[in-house]
This record gives structure tokens, sequence and C-alpha cells, in this order.
């Protein structure tokens, strides 16, 4: 190996070569920067042992200099002044092999240090020369993989055989792209045919107790329902002393297992399906000799098969009517290789002369080259076709005298045939004037009209279409046509056919009575206009009616409020306020305060009460304004608590309350607080002694609920279904003998309707009442 010494001092540089060549290593020596540069230029250098200070450079920009023109950097080991870690530090970051500091030891250490680098640069090389040859075997496998004739994997042992590796080529076998394996989406063992799984298995187990591989043939079902013989070769894979996986290749061998099917059928087959033949089937040697004849051949001429065996096409050829050189060139041909094919006239035993077509090919019959002819009678055929030419005349005749229409023409416009009622039909003198036209151009009105019929039915199948043509003249008529594509086949279109009759004076009587018909339905429409005219004023006039009644019955609704629930309590204040007025002196002043207080309760009570009525009746009459704003909600419900609660505590009831703090609503104030008044106030009205009411406000997506829950009395299914409804009595008294009229509620309604929310109470009897309001978080 060769070692370049970068050192300016001649000292060092003389015992660092000498050190190094002792050990076998070959040397140069370069004092400065500049001239190492030019050296690894043109030398090739295993190894550089540099020093860090140069007279010209460092040794960082000597390497830097390098890389920058791009001159490869042979493995260099870089020497520094004593304590001069950090540029060696440097200097491995450049890439250094290692770095030696120039103390007592340098030139005892030299040695060892490039010896033991050398040794690391087999090693890498070695490492190098692994990798080249793994990637050139992993190359070479794949290549291997996807040019061998089969799939190869590589699978677990477990239930599902799961695959590890597979080929490309199992989806070509399977359908199924290999991904689909590998991740496990189906398993290779979910392929084999119901009737072939159970034995797949046995024959795998059982080689695996041998220690042996395996081949077996199984059939699979491919993603695309096809069934398919597979050849797998594998065997297992030992680790630890079990079978851990499983690899070997799969091969597609269904057109060997049908050939091989055929082939042993062939023999048990051949003489029953050469037999079953209607057609006569003759082997013949290159002399024309019969070799072998089925039994379609004995029916057709009435032989038996050792009359016609050794025999030539002499023996059952009808006298004088075959060219047998002709026959004998065309079997001469089909010896070489082309198939021929010729009529020929029979001669049955019974003397009876038929025609019969022929067909001759080249075959092989017991390993010797021999002519195969196939024949047909024909004697139907040529009876047929006699009434083929008698019935195309009598169509020709029927073409040419027929009422209707009739015409041919090509996919690119133009007409092939046409019978003279169709040439009259479009004004034109003969046929041959009407081919010279282009149709869509020169007989349709407008040239995209013929594409708007085939656009309606683009195959022409069993529909008859109407459209406009226009005449030689230039008259504009209308044609019936049932029309269809006469196709080859492979399924190109040939020419347009089709059958037509002049519909113009149909036409023009349906435009007629369409146009009436359009003049009576505008005129239908109007008197329906009219009607709907007059069914709307009757309408109207019905909902006013209806409008007017049912305020009428409010009216009586509020004067019966009135005349009742105010008269009740005013009798009770007038006969309280009356007894006090005439026998004051008899009471005591207990009893005095007892009055005093049921007075006031029942002053408070006509109080409420006739609030409520004022509220509603400015309601009824619309002079109600809502007015909302953004509130606190928890702060008016905190304020009706506390309004409340003087009431609560004479009844010992007590309030709980799961309030949020920060809830903002746009809502009418004044409202909110009338309408949780009146449900706190009856939460407490029908609630006993020492019970409990319970006050809670959630936040919903776009909405807040209230809920107000008593303890109380309840209310039956038959009075729940009376609240909030005008026409309804439901008033009754509370635990402590509280009058009540129901109009609170319809208060509560009225507000809630008024910010677009909801109200709703659930109950039943002795187990308290559920009132909850549900209001939007904003109101436009």
């Amino acid at each position: 190996m060769k070692i370049l010494i970068v050192e300016d001092d001649f000292g060092i540089t003389d015992l660092v070569a000498d050190s190094l060549n002792e050990i076998g290593l070959e040397t140069s020596i370069a004092f400065s920067g500049t001239s190492a540069i030019e050296q690894i230029k043109t030398e090739k250098f295993d190894l550089i042992l540099l020093d860090y200070s140069l007279p010209d450079m460092t040794g960082r920009d000597l390497i830097n200099q390098l890389k920058r023109n791009k001159i490869t950097v042979p493995p260099f080991i870089v020497s520094t002044g004593q304590g001069d870690e950090r540029i060696a530090v440097e200097m491995m970051k450049l890439g250094a092999h290692d770095y030696l500091t120039k103390d007592a030891a340098f030139f005892t250490r030299i040695s060892d240090v490039v010896s033991r680098a050398i040794n690391d640069f087999k090693i890498e090389d070695k490492l190098i020369a692994t990798e080249e040859a793994l990637r050139v075997s992993e190359e070479n496998f794949k290549i291997l993989a996807e040019n061998i004739p089969g799939v190869i994997y590589l699978c677990k042992n477990d239930s599902q055989w799961s695959m590890i590796y597979l080929s490309d080529k199992v989806e070509q076998l399977t359908g199924y792209p290999k991904e689909d394996f590998l991740n496990n989406k189906i398993g290779f063992s979910e392929l084999y045919h119901p009737e072939d799984k159970e034995g797949v298995y046995k024959s795998v187990e059982e080689a695996f107790l041998k220690n042996e591989s395996f081949t077996i043939e199984y059939r699979i079902i491919d993603r695309n329902n096809v069934c398919k013989w597979i050849e797998e070769v594998g065997v297992g894979v030992v680790r630890g002393g079990k079978i851990e996986m499983i690899e070997g290749v799969l091969s597609d061998i269904t057109e060997r297992r049908n050939i091989q099917t055929t082939l042993r059928n062939s023999e048990r087959n051949y003489r029953g399906l050469f037999n079953s033949i209607q057609q006569a089937i003759y082997i013949q040697n290159p002399e024309g000799v019969f070799l072998d004849v089925n039994d379609g051949a004995l029916r057709m001429y009435g032989y038996l098969r050792e009359e016609m065996i050794g025999k030539t096409p002499e023996f059952v050829s009808a006298p004088d009517k075959n060219n047998f050189e002709e026959v004998i060139d065309k079997i001469r041909k089909a010896f070489q290789g082309e198939p021929q094919e010729f009529e020929f006239w029979g001669k049955r035993k019974n003397g009876e002369i038929f025609p019969k077509h022929v067909n001759v090919y080249k075959a092989s019959y017991h390993d010797e080259d021999v002519i195969i002819a196939i024949a047909e009678d024909i004697t139907s055929r040529k009876a047929n076709e006699a009434a083929l030419i008698e019935s195309e005349e009598r169509f020709r005749n029927l073409f040419n005298t027929m009422p209707n229409g009739f015409y041919r023409s090509t996919p690119e416009g133009y007409f092939i045939d046409a019978n003279p009622a169709f040439i009259k039909m479009l004004g034109y003198d003969s046929l041959e004037e009407l081919r010279t036209i282009h149709i869509p151009t020169d007989i349709y009105v407008k040239a995209e009209e013929r594409d708007d019929v085939i656009a309606k039915n683009p195959e022409f199948i069993s529909n008859i279409e109407s459209y406009r043509l226009k005449t030689k003249d230039g008259r504009i008529i209308w044609i019936e046509d049932n029309a269809r594509y006469i196709r080859d086949e492979n399924d190109n279109i040939i020419y347009h056919e089709g059958i037509c009759r002049d519909i113009t004076e149909r036409m023009e009587n349906e435009f007629e009575i369409k146009r009436y018909t359009t003049e009576l339905e505008k005129l239908n429409e109007e008197l329906l206009y009219s009607k709907s005219l007059i069914e709307e004023n009757l309408d109207a006039r019905n909902l006013l009616v209806e409008e007017l009644e049912k305020l009428n019955m409010e009216k009586d609704k509020f004067f019966s409020i009135i005349a009742h629930d105010l008269r009740s309590p005013f009798h009770a204040f007038l006969a309280l306020t009356s007894m006090m007025a005439e026998n004051i002196s008899d009471f005591s002043i207990d009893e005095l305060g007892k009055i005093s207080k049921e007075m006031h309760s029942k002053a408070n009570n006509l109080f409420n009460l006739l609030r409520n009525l004022l509220e509603w009746a400015r309601i009824q009459r619309g002079s109600i304004v809502f007015t909302p704003s953004k509130i606190v909600l928890a702060k008016v419900l905190q304020n009706i608590i506390e309004a409340v609660e003087d009431n609560a505590k004479l009844k010992e009831i007590t309030i709980n309350k799961v309030i949020s703090d920060n809830v903002v609503i746009s809502a009418d104030e004044k409202m909110l607080n009338s309408l949780f008044q009146n449900l706190l106030s009856n939460a407490i009205k029908f609630t006993n002694r020492g019970g409990e009411v319970f006050v809670k406000l959630a936040t919903l997506e776009n909405s807040v609920l209230i809920e107000i829950r008593d303890s109380g009395i309840g209310m039956s299914p038959e009075l729940l279904n009376k609240l909030f409804k005008l026409e309804e009595k439901v008033g009754h008294e509370g635990t402590a003998g509280e009058e009540s009229t129901g109009l609170g509620l319809l208060l509560c309604k009225d507000f809630a309707d008024f910010h677009r929310g909801k109200i709703w109470v659930e109950s039943e009897v002795e187990k308290g009442s559920t009132f909850f309001v549900e209001l939007p978080r904003n109101v436009d």
C-alpha cells in the first residue's frame, strides 16, 4: 500500500517514513499543501498522513480545496501539536479516519495507528464487496423470480400459510395483486377448490412428517371465478428443530392437465365422436385411398365399412358428373397444407345421385400424414337455393309494387337502394338520381335534424320515428320511418334500412288539433284562475270569520275570569274587612294579626291575578313591544329566586339551584322576569310544607334550557292536556289554600313564543312537576 506523508519538518518525515517502510508500506513525501495536492492529482494513495500546520495552508484548507476541485480525497489521518484536540475533532468531522498528537509517544504509535487504519480499510473493502455481492445476488434472485415459469413464494407454517414473499407473477396466476396476500387481505389457502383443500393439507403434513419436500397438484378458483390447475413444489424451512416456514414454486398446469385429460379421453371418445358426427368423414392417404370412414359416410352412401375401406373417391362418384383432375388437384393442395373445399356429385349404393359439399384438410393418423375429407349432403341446400332465388324474385316484385317507401343508405348519408314508391315520395325521377344526393344536406330540412333522429334511437331497435324531409321541388313532408342498422359479423354498420310512409296530411291535422287544444287549455287555465280567485276570497272570508269567533271566545273567557276569579277573592277580602270593621273590638291582637296576614295574602293574590290579566290583555291587543337585549340569564334567575324566597320560607320550602354564571342570551328581560316569576311561584304554591324546588340552567348547542322542578302534588294526565289553553279551566288550589286560575301559564307560553322558544311540562300525581323552558341564545 502507498502512503503520502504531508509534513514540513524534515526530521519527522524521515522518521515516519522509516517506521512505515519497516512494516512494508511504500511512502511518498510532500513538504507543503500545494505539493500534496499536485501529487494526489497524479498518483493514487491508499492513505494520507496529514500534518495540520503546513507552511502554505492548514490541513483543513487542503481537504476543502480537494473537495472544491472535485478531487477524490483518499483516507487520511491528521497529526496535530500536543494539546490540539479541538483541531483533531474538527478534522474528524471533515472525514479524518483517526488523529495523532505529536507527543513523546508519537513515533512509537505511528506504525500501530497506520496499521489499524489499513486493517479498517480492508474490512470496509470486504464489507463493500459483500454488500455488492448481496446486491448482485438479490438482483439475480429477482431476475430469476420474475422470469421463472411459475410463482416463487415463502410463507409461514401457520393455519393460513401467511405469505412473506411472493413474486409478481402471482397476480397473473390468481388475479390478485401480491400485496393482497402479503397484507393478509386474502390467504392463498382460501383459493383452494373445496374438493381439493383437505388433500392439500394432508399431502403437506405427510411430507413434513417424513422431512421431505412435496410435489402436489390441485385446483384453485381465481379472482375471476376461473378454475385452474396448480402444481406446487415446496419444502419446509427448519429453524430451532421445527418447520417455521415453507418455500416453493407454484406453476399453472391447467393447459397440461387439459391436454392430459384430452389425450386420456381421445382414444376412448374418438370412435364415438367420429361416428356421432352427422357429416360423412373420410380419412385418405395421399393417393386418395380411404383408410377409415365414419358412420355418417356409411349412412350417406348405404355401404358397409368393409365395402368402402381401400376404395377411392371414384367408387362413390356419380358417372360423368365430376372433374377428377380438379378433385385430385385439390387433394394435392390440401396435402401441402392448404385447406380446400369443393362440390362433388356422389352415387349411393341404391344408385341415387346427390350433391355434397366437401372440405379437405391435412392431418395426422397413426403418425402418418393423411387427408381428412368432411362431406355434407347439400340436396336440401340446393333446393333451398332454388327456393331463395324464387323468394328473391317475389321480394323484388313486392319491392317494386309496395305503396310504402323502402330504402337503404350508407352511414355517411348516401342512398344505396330505394323502391319506386320512395323515389316518388321524394319527387325524384330515378334511383340513379337519388343516389347522387347527400341525405343530411339535400333532403333533411336541417342537417342537424338527422343527428336528432339518430340520437333518439341510436340502434334503431323496434322504434318508429317521425321526422321531416325535403322533396326535390322544396316541399316539406313528414314521414313515419321504421328503420334498423344492418351489421357485419364484426358488428360494423354496413347500411341503414327502413320502410316509411308519407304522414304529412296526418301531421297537419295533428298540428291543427294541437292548436285548438292549446287554445282550449289556455281558456281552461283562465277559468281555473278565476275559480281560484273566488275560492281565495271565500277562504279569506272564512278565515276572518274563524278569527272573529276565536277573538269572541277569548273575550268571553276573559270576562269569565274577571267575573269568577276576581269576584271570589274580592268576596273573601270584603268579608274579612267587614268582619274587622264591625267587630274589631272583639278580636285579640293575635287574631287581628292572623286576619291581617290573611288579608295581605288575599290582596297579594288579587294583585298577581290583576297583573296577569293586564299583561294577557296587553298581549291580545298587541300593545306589548318585544325588546330583546343581551342579558346574563343567571342574574335574572337569581333575582327571581330572591323575590320568591320569603314565600318559600313561610312554607319551609328549600330552593336549590344549578346555574352557570356566564350564560348570556338575547332576550326581553321584563318578559323573562314575568315568565320565571310565574313558574317559580307556581312551584312553591303546589309544593307541600318542607318540600323542595330545584332550578337548573343548562347550555345546549344554540340554545339554553331552564328546568324548574318541584316535589309537590303533581298533575294528572287530564290536567296536563288542558295546560296552556285559554278555553280550558285549569285553576286549582295550592297546598296552603293558594288560589290559581291557570292564566299565568298562558302568559308563560306567550312569552316563550315571543322568544321563538318552547315550554313544556312533565308531571305525575304526588310526584311533583317539572317545567322546561328552551330559549335560543340569539333572537333576531
